[in-house]
C-alpha cells in the first residue's frame, strides 16, 4: 500500500481541523479546540488502488512559524485552505503560505482549498466573501494543481478534494517535479537516482513532534429551571393568588408566573400581549361567563405574610365545583415547571386533558395524550419549550417594569424593579437577598460598589429567562458575579464562551493578541471558574513559548508556573533536537555546493 503524506496549512480558524476530522470521521465535530500540531490517518481506495493516507494538521498562528516547516520533509502533497468568507486569509496564501512552502519544499504540489462553503450567500454576516472566479485565478497564477471549495459541516465535496489530492500526489508529473526538489523533496523521489539516494542519506531527519493533547473538555451544566420553578411553587413564598375549591386545600400561586406562562390567566389578571385575545372583564369572571371560574376577589395588599413587600394585591379566584383539585393543580405544576406529574395513565390524565382544552393550553393536552399513547419520550421536549417560553415572555411583560414589582435592587444608583416569584429558588444566595432580612428596607437592595448595571443586568436576566446575554456583554463580570450569586450554569456557560473567545483572539497570534489569557487565569483561580482555570493552563503550556515572553507571564504565582513549566509544550528536549537538527541543517549547506539554493 503507497502511503501519501498530505499537510494542511492555512490561516488560524479557517477550518483546517475541521476538514480533516469530518473527513476521517464522516462527522463535523461538535466541540473544536485549536490545532497546535496533530496527524490524522486514513486507508483509501482510488482508481482501484490503496493508499494511506497521512494528514498533517498544522497551527496558522505566527508563533509556530519556526516549528511549522519541521512537519513539510517527505511531503507529498499540500493543501492551501482559506476561508471563503475571510479575504484576510484568502490575501495570505500570496502573501505568506505559497512564500513559505515554495522556500522550505519547492516544487511539491499545491491544491487551494475554500473552506465554510456552507457560510456562502449569507448577508447577515457582512464579511466580504471571495468567489470562486478569484480562487481559480489564484491557482493559474501561481501553479497550483486545483481548487476545491469544500464544507465540513456539510460533507461538501470533501471526497472529491482529497482524491484530487491524492491523484495530484501520484501523477508523473507531479514525481517528475519532486525529484528536482532537493532536500526537502518528498518520499516520493525516492526513486531517483543512486547519487541522490546517497546524498538525501546524509540529509538530517527533523525530530518528531510529541503530541501536544487535547484542550480540557468545558461542560455545561443541565438547565434545573424546572425543578426551580417547582421549589417556588411548592415553597408558596411571595403568592399573590390563590385558588379556592369546594371542601379541599386551596392552591397557592404567583400572577408574574402564571401570566408568564398562560395566556388563559394574562386575560384573567389583564396583562396581555399584542398577540392575545382581550382580556376578560371582572363582571364576567363573577358571575360564571369564565369557564372553570366562579368568582375574582382582589383585595389590597402591602405585606406578605413573612413581612417582605408583596406585589400590592391578593387575589383569590374560586375554581369551579367540577374541577378536581387534583387535576387543577397538576395544571398549575405545568404551567410553572413544563413537567407532567402523575402515576399511571388512569390518574384523571381525560380529565387533564378537558381542563387543558377548555383553557386553550394544547401543551399540556399533548402531554397527556403522549402518555396514553406510549409517547411520552416526547414530553421532555415540550418542557423545554415551555420553560424557554415562560422565560421570553417573563421578560417581555416584566423585567425591570413596576408591573407587579415587589423588590428593587439598586445598583450605581439606579433603581431596577424586579419580581421575587420569577428569581427566587435559583440558589441560596439569591433566596437570602431577597428574603426577611431586608424587610426594614421596604423591598430596596442595595448594591456593593463593585456591582457593575450591566453585569447586574445580565444576572438579572438570567434569574428570570436561564438564558444570559453573555455575548453581548462583559462575559468576565458575569462570571465573576454569577460566582457571587451562586449560579453555576451560568458561570459554567462563561467559561464556555470565554474558551471561544481565547481561540478567536489568538487565530492570528498568540504573543500579539489583545487578549490577556493570564489575567483570565487569574480571574478564574480567583472567581470559582474551575473548568476556565483548567482550560487556561492547558492553552498557557501548550503555547508555552509566546506565552512566556508576556509582561502578564510575571504575575503567575510560584505554583502556577511551575505547573505550567512542568507542562509545556513543545517540551524542552524536543526544542534542543530541534536546536541540534538546525545545526546539522546549517552545516549542510554550507557544505553543500549550492544545493539549497533556488
Amino acid at each position: 500500500m503507497q502511503a501519501i503524506k498530505l499537510v494542511v496549512v492555512g490561516d488560524g480558524a479557517v477550518g483546517k481541523s475541521c476538514l480533516l476530522i469530518a473527513y476521517t470521521t464522516n462527522a463535523f465535530p461538535g466541540e473544536y479546540v485549536p490545532t497546535v500540531f496533530d496527524n490524522y490517518s486514513a486507508n483509501v481506495m482510488i482508481d482501484g488502488k490503496p493508499f494511506n493516507l497521512g494528514l498533517w494538521d498544522t497551527a496558522g498562528q505566527e508563533d509556530y512559524d519556526r516549528l511549522r516547516p519541521l512537519s513539510y520533509p517527505q511531503t507529498d502533497v499540500f493543501l492551501i485552505c482559506f476561508s471563503i468568507v475571510s479575504r484576510a486569509s484568502f490575501e495570505n496564501i500570496r502573501a505568506k503560505w505559497y512564500p513559505e512552502i515554495l522556500h522550505h519544499a519547492p516544487n511539491i504540489p499545491i491544491v487551494l482549498v475554500g473552506t465554510k462553503n456552507d457560510l456562502r450567500g449569507h448577508h447577515d454576516l457582512k464579511r466580504p466573501e471571495v468567489s470562486a472566479a478569484e480562487a481559480n485565478n489564484l491557482v493559474r497564477e501561481l501553479g497550483f494543481s486545483g481548487y476545491v471549495e469544500t464544507s465540513a459541516l456539510l460533507q461538501t465535496n470533501l471526497r472529491e478534494l482529497f482524491s484530487l489530492a491524492i491523484r495530484t500526489a501520484t501523477s508523473p508529473k507531479s514525481a517528475s517535479a519532486k525529484k528536482k526538489g532537493g532536500f526537502f523533496s518528498s518520499s516520493s523521489s525516492s526513486s531517483s537516482s543512486s547519487s541522490s539516494k546517497s546524498s538525501e542519506k546524509s540529509v538530517p531527519i527533523p525530530p518528531v513532534m510529541p503530541p501536544a493533547g487535547k484542550a480540557p473538555w468545558i461542560d455545561i451544566i443541565t438547565s434545573s429551571y424546572d425543578k426551580e420553578m417547582r421549589e417556588t411553587l411548592n415553597s408558596e413564598s411571595f403568592s399573590d393568588v390563590k385558588f379556592t375549591f369546594f371542601e379541599e386545600r386551596p392552591v397557592y400561586a404567583h400572577r408574574v408566573i402564571l401570566c408568564s406562562a398562560s395566556e388563559f390567566f394574562r386575560r384573567v389578571f389583564g396583562y396581555t400581549l399584542s398577540s392575545d385575545q382581550a382580556e376578560f372583564k371582572l363582571d364576567d369572571l363573577n358571575e360564571g361567563k369564565v369557564k372553570n371560574i366562579r368568582s375574582v376577589t382582589i383585595k389590597p395588599n402591602e405585606k406578605n405574610d413573612d413581612g417582605t413587600k408583596s406585589s400590592g394585591e391578593f387575589v383569590e379566584i374560586s375554581i369551579d365545583s367540577s374541577i378536581n383539585r387534583r387535576v387543577f393543580n397538576r395544571f398549575i405544576e405545568f404551567l410553572y415547571t413544563g413537567v407532567l406529574n402523575y402515576l399511571d395513565k388512569n390518574d384523571q390524565l381525560q380529565e387533564t386533558i378537558a381542563l387543558a382544552e377548555s383553557v386553550g393550553f394544547k401543551y399540556l393536552a399533548s402531554a397527556c395524550k403522549n402518555v396514553l399513547g406510549g409517547n411520552e419520550d416526547l414530553n421532555p421536549s415540550i418542557g423545554t419549550f415551555l420553560n424557554d417560553q415562560l422565560g421570553e415572555t417573563s421578560k417581555e411583560l416584566f423585567f425591570t417594569k413596576k408591573i407587579l414589582s415587589d423588590i428593587q435592587f439598586i445598583v450605581e444608583g439606579r433603581s431596577i424593579f424586579a419580581h421575587k416569584a420569577l428569581i427566587f429558588s435559583r440558589s441560596n444566595v439569591v433566596n437570602a437577598l431577597i428574603g426577611r432580612n431586608f424587610i426594614e428596607r421596604e423591598g430596596k437592595v442595595e448594591m456593593s460598589d463593585d456591582v457593575t448595571f450591566d453585569s447586574f443586568m445580565a444576572i438579572l436576566e438570567y434569574l428570570y429567562t436561564a438564558h444570559a446575554p453573555i455575548e453581548e456583554g462583559d462575559s468576565v463580570g458575569i462570571l465573576v458575579l454569577g460566582n457571587r450569586f451562586d449560579l453555576r450554569r451560568l458561570v459554567s456557560l462563561c467559561e464556555l464562551y470565554i474558551s471561544k473567545e481565547i481561540e478567536r483572539a489568538t487565530t492570528i497570534g498568540i504573543f500579539r493578541s489583545e487578549l490577556d489569557i493570564i489575567g483570565l487565569l487569574i480571574c478564574a483561580q480567583r472567581h470559582n471558574a474551575p473548568q476556565l482555570e483548567k482550560f487556561c493552563l492547558h492553552f498557557i503550556s501548550s503555547n508555552y513559548q509566546p506565552m512566556r515572553r508576556r509582561k502578564e507571564f510575571a504575575l503567575l504565582d510560584d505554583k502556577t508556573k511551575k505547573h505550567i513549566e512542568d507542562n509545556q509544550w513543545p517540551p524542552i528536549h524536543y526544542l534542543r533536537a530541534v536546536e541540534d537538527y538546525e545545526k546539522e541543517m546549517e552545516k549542510l549547506k554550507s557544505s553543500s555546493k549550492g544545493w539549497f539554493k533556488k
